[in-house]
C-alpha cells in the first residue's frame, strides 16, 4: 500500500565525530557480511542514527521506512506461490471472480491492538464474536474492547483449536464475526466459509495466526487467504513468536477499503490521506520503525528459524515417546505442515502440581492458557456456558519451553524432569 508520510517523531540528532565513524564502519561490515554483532542490533543503530536525516517513529511511513519493507518482505517470505489446486482458493476465486489474489497489509503496535482494530472496523459493537474459551487472553479482551461480547465455543480434542462445527452451531442473529486462533498449524476454512454462507448475514472471519506463522496447509500459508466480508489475519512479532521484533504486528487482508479503516482506527481515527479529518473513533495502535527493523532482519533468517523450530520439535517428539507410550502425555495433533510456536502436550492429570514442581525443583517454567468461560469476571458479565471438551482438558494442557536457542540437551533435561514429576504426582 502506498501512503504519503503524515506523521513522524524525531528523537535523536544525527551522530557526529567518532560515533559517526563507528556506526559507518558497522554498517559497512554488515553490508559485507562480516559483522560480529547481530544484524538486528546494527539495523536499529542505523535507524536511530541515520546518517542523512533524523530518524522518525513513523506510522504511515515514507518509501524508505522499514515498516513498508517489512510488509513487503513478510508477504514474499511467508505466503507461498499460489498453488494450482486448493479447494478453498478455487471456491473463492469462482465465487468472487478474482483474477488474482490481492494481498494488502498494514502494521500495528501489537497483535491485540490489531485484532481490536479489525473488529472495530467491521462494526461488531453491540453484537457477538464467536471464539474459543480456551485461548490467550488477547482474543476475548480484543472483542470486549471493540464493544462486542465474546460467545465462547468448544475446542477440537485433538488439535486443541476451535471446533468449527461448534462455531457454526453458535451463530445467531447477534453474531458479527468469528475469531479463530490456530496454534502451530492452519485450520481448514472451507467448511466454515460454506457454513457461514448458509447462515446468511455479513459475518466476518478473522484469524489470529500469531501462533501459526510459517505453517501451511494444501500449499497455502497461515493467513494467506482471508474470505470476504472483511476477512483479515493478524501476525504478531512478540518475542515468543517465530518472527521476533520485540513488538509490532501485521494485518493482512484482500479488502483494501477495509484495511484503510484499520489504518484510520490505528492512527487516532485520522483519515490516512487527509490528516485534517477525523473519520473514526480511533486509538494509538501505530507500529514503530524500531520493531519493524528488528522483525525485518528476522524475516531474512526465516529458513534458519523455521528449520531450528522443526529440529526442536523433533527432539521433543523423540524424548517424549516413553511418556506417550505410558499414557502420561498426549501430543497435539497438527494438520498440514505446521511450524510450532508453542509446544503443547496434554497430561493425564491436572497441571497445577506439575507446573509448581517443575518450577521449584527443576527451574523449568511451563505455561498454559485459560478457559475464560470459567473465569468469574467473564461469567458475571456474559453468563454461563457449558463446553464439555474444554472443561475436560483445559487444566491438563501445558506448553513446554520452546525457542530457537534450545539444544538437544535442554530438551532432554526438561523431559527427564517432567518424567520425574509425573511419576510422583
Amino acid at each position: 500500500m502506498k501512503f504519503r508520510h503524515l506523521f513522524g517523531l524525531s528523537f535523536l540528532d544525527p551522530p557526529q565525530g567518532k560515533t559517526k565513524e563507528l556506526i559507518e564502519e558497522l554498517i559497512q561490515l554488515k553490508k559485507w557480511g562480516q559483522n560480529k554483532g547481530g544484524d538486528e542490533i546494527i539495523s536499529v543503530m542505523e535507524l536511530l542514527a541515520h546518517l542523512d536525516q533524523n530518524p522518525t517513529l513513523n506510522f504511515i511511513a515514507g518509501k524508505n521506512s522499514p515498516i513498508l519493507s517489512l510488509n513487503r518482505e513478510f508477504v514474499q517470505a511467508f505466503f507461498p506461490r499460489t498453488p494450482e489446486k486448493n479447494r478453498l482458493l478455487e471456491y473463492l476465486v469462482s465465487k468472487y471472480k478474482w483474477q488474482e489474489l490481492p494481498i494488502y497489509t498494514t502494521g500495528c503496535s501489537n497483535a491485540t491492538n490489531a485484532l481490536t482494530a479489525c473488529l472495530q472496523a467491521h462494526g461488531v459493537e453491540g453484537g457477538e464474536v464467536i471464539t474459543t474459551s480456551y485461548n490467550y487472553v488477547s482474543a476475548p479482551n480484543a472483542i470486549i474492547s471493540a464493544g462486542a461480547a465474546p460467545r465462547f465455543v468448544d475446542i477440537d480434542p485433538a488439535t486443541f483449536c476451535m471446533d468449527t462445527k461448534s462455531a457454526l452451531k453458535a451463530v445467531n442473529k447477534k453474531t458479527r464475526a468469528i475469531l479463530l486462533t490456530p496454534v502451530s498449524q492452519c485450520i481448514d476454512l472451507l467448511p466454515l466459509v460454506k457454513g457461514l454462507e448458509k447462515k446468511g448475514g455479513e459475518i466476518a472471519l478473522f484469524q489470529d495466526v500469531t501462533t501459526a506463522i510459517g505453517s501451511t496447509l494444501d500449499g497455502l500459508g497461515a493467513g494467506q487467504v482471508n474470505p470476504p466480508p472483511h476477512g483479515a489475519s493478524v501476525f504478531s512479532f512478540a518475542p515468543s513468536k517465530v518472527i521476533n521484533g520485540f513488538g509490532g504486528a501485521l494485518v493482512v487482508s484482500h479488502d483494501l477499503e477495509f484495511l484503510k479503516k484499520i489504518d484510520s482506527i490505528a492512527f487516532h481515527g485520522f483519515n490516512p490521506f487527509n490528516d485534517e479529518e477525523v473519520q473514526a473513533f480511533g486509538n494509538n495502535f501505530k507500529m514503530n520503525e524500531i520493531c519493524a527493523a528488528i522483525a525485518l532482519e528476522q524475516v531474512k533468517k526465516k529458513e534458519a528459524l523455521i528449520t531450528k523450530r522443526k529440529q526442536v520439535k523433533e527432539w521433543y517428539d523423540t524424548a517424549l515417546k516413553p511418556l506417550i507410550k505410558k499414557g502420561d502425555v498426549v501430543l497435539q495433533e497438527i494438520h498440514g505442515e505446521g511450524v510450532v510456536t508453542h509446544y503443547m502436550i496434554r497430561l493425564k492429570k491436572s497441571y497445577h502440581r506439575v507446573i509448581l514442581e517443575m518450577a521449584q525443583r527443576f527451574k523449568v517454567g511451563l505455561s498454559h492458557w485459560y478457559a475464560f468461560h470459567l473465569e468469574p469476571i467473564y461469567r458475571l458479565r456474559f453468563g454461563m456456558v457449558t463446553l464439555p471438551v474444554t472443561e475436560a482438558m483445559y487444566d491438563k494442557i501445558v506448553f513446554l519451553p520452546f525457542n530457537v536457542a534450545m539444544e538437544e540437551k535442554d530438551v532432554e533435561y526438561i523431559v527427564s524432569s517432567l518424567e520425574t514429576v509425573l511419576a510422583e504426582t
